[in-house]
């Protein structure tokens, strides 16, 4: 049974409704630990960003020699705008928000945090709507959208700002400037989705390739025309990758692009090591059955594989190019991931799988939908949507880092009393010891944490150390004083301070 095209008018409308209000309720509902002292440590990266800014303050010493204070807060302007100290996601990501959010610094950290979930919320629904409109049939574009919003851990992405929302945007311009065959714009906004994040790179690689495979072009002078617009596109998103490696008698710069490169690396493996493994098949379809509540894996397994593989068909029996290609994308993606990578982050998989939607709405451009597909849809949205708003609700990445087990901490207001005490005690500390003279507070990451003149206003600065978090020695030579929650045995002249969960090492005298 074929569903008759007005039926199909009002539920695109409807699923329209829909996804405007799966916007409006993970909005709405991320209120919830809206102050800085109890942001996880991936949202508050990104606050710290805008903050970096706009503060203009020089926390890492870039320009200690400076003397000019207006000079300062200029240089310390530009290295956090081109640079950051971060590259893992580029600097248009953050830059975004620094542009956007930056002028609510003025008002309070709240309107800075809450500014920027909106904000990424609505990447992400332009992203899904742009992919959607670009690229499949008007009368099917709010059914990717919905459906789109019902892949995993699209609750992720609309509780803590990631680079991800933007990507699928720059991802819908890229393959739109495809269909039209402006191929060089297309090159160039997948580039820069790819240099954002680098889980962009296999369509940018696919793409390219049919491309290059397609043009009529000189092949050498496509090839350059591309390598320079990849490396503009590359500087777009990291300024700091113009300025080369120096090393001068009076002048020495670090080599940025070895930084780039590691950043990179790391992102890729995410910690783990790359090998390849039939094991890890069984962690990506662990996760992928919890999310749809499905307890027997080796069912679901053998539904998603049947489910696949008959929208796949479906999809090439069209004669379409793009859709064909992003099959092939959508396939390497998942060979790499599922036999590749051991963590089996549900994220991952979104950008693939959200190509794979358009291919198959894209697929009906020219026919009708039968009844048993509009099922088979709808069963898929209410589920994927049950599972990402019911994780969201009850997901603690909002809230204050539970495992650590806070005496006193119920609400974020008593996570502000507790961070308070704790700077309280700082300030006396530096009262009582002139020799702690470098103003520096090494403040464990996974704490709710402090910042000077957002939570508190001193001479002192508190900064996040991703050292040696055993050796509150090491951490106290380099700064004055380690906040942290392990319990060390502190030998003189070592001193040790508990509040609550919180330990404070100093030096009691100099060392």
């Amino acid at each position: 049974m074929i569903i008759s095209n007005s039926l199909l008018k009002y539920m695109n409308y409807s699923f329209g409704a829909l996804s405007i209000s799966l916007f409006l309720f993970y909005f709405f509902n991320s209120f919830q630990s809206n102050i800085y002292e109890v942001l996880f440590i991936d949202e508050r990266m990104l606050i710290d960003d805008i903050y970096n800014v706009w503060l203009a303050e020089d926390l890492y010493n870039r320009f200690s020699s400076v003397t000019n204070g207006n000079l300062k807060k200029i240089l310390s302007i530009i290295i956090e705008l081109a640079y950051g100290g971060d590259l893992r996601y580029g600097r248009l990501w953050s830059n975004v928000f620094v542009i956007l959010i930056g002028p609510l610094t003025l008002i309070n950290d709240t309107a800075v945090i809450m500014s920027s979930r909106l904000l990424n919320s609505l990447l992400f629904f332009f992203g899904a709507y742009f992919l959607s409109k670009y690229l499949v049939d008007k009368k099917y574009v709010w059914f990717s959208v919905v459906t789109i919003y019902s892949l995993p851990a699209v609750e992720y992405f609309l509780r803590v700002p990631k680079p991800d929302t933007l990507v699928i945007l720059l991802v819908a311009f890229g393959l739109n400037f495809f269909l039209k065959e402006r191929y060089y714009l297309s090159i160039f906004f997948l580039a820069v989705a790819t240099f954002v994040k680098v889980t962009a790179f296999f369509i940018f690689l696919i793409i390219w390739f049919f491309i290059f495979l397609k043009s009529n072009q000189n092949k050498f002078y496509f090839i350059a025309k591309s390598f320079i617009i990849s490396i503009a596109s590359m500087l777009i998103v990291n300024p700091i990758l113009i300025v080369p490696p120096l090393n001068f008698e009076k002048l020495k710069l670090p080599n940025f692009y070895s930084i780039y490169i590691n950043w990179l690396t790391s992102q890729g493996s995410n910690g783990d090591a790359i090998t390849l493994s039939t094991k890890f098949i069984n962690n990506w379809m662990l996760e992928l059955s919890n999310f749809y509540k499905i307890e027997n894996k080796s069912l679901f397994t053998f539904l998603t594989i049947c489910f696949l593989c008959l929208i796949m068909l479906q999809i090439f029996q069209k004669k379409d190019v793009l859709s064909k290609n992003i099959v092939l994308i959508f396939s390497i993606y998942v060979l790499f991931y599922f036999f590749l990578i051991e963590r089996a982050w549900t994220q991952y998989l979104h950008l693939p799988f959200a190509l794979l939607i358009v291919a198959y709405f894209r697929s009906l451009k020219k026919g009708s939908m039968s009844l048993p597909s509009l099922i088979s849809i709808i069963i898929f949205i209410f589920i994927g949507n049950y599972s990402n708003i019911d994780r969201f609700l009850n997901d603690t990445t909002f809230n204050m880092n539970t495992r650590l087990e806070y005496i006193s901490v119920n609400t974020q207001e008593d996570a502000q009393l507790l961070v308070n005490s704790v700077i309280e005690e700082i300030r006396g500390i530096y009262d009582k010891h002139e020799h702690l003279n470098k103003k520096l507070v090494y403040w464990h990451p996974d704490l709710i944490t402090a910042r000077n003149n957002v939570t508190y206003v001193d001479t002192f600065y508190v900064r996040e150390y991703w050292g040696d978090k055993d050796k509150p020695d090491y951490a106290i030579n380099q700064a004055d004083i380690f906040v942290t929650y392990t319990n060390y045995d502190a030998i003189y002249p070592i001193r040790k301070i508990q509040l609550e969960n919180f330990f404070i090492y100093y030096y009691e005298i100099k060392n």
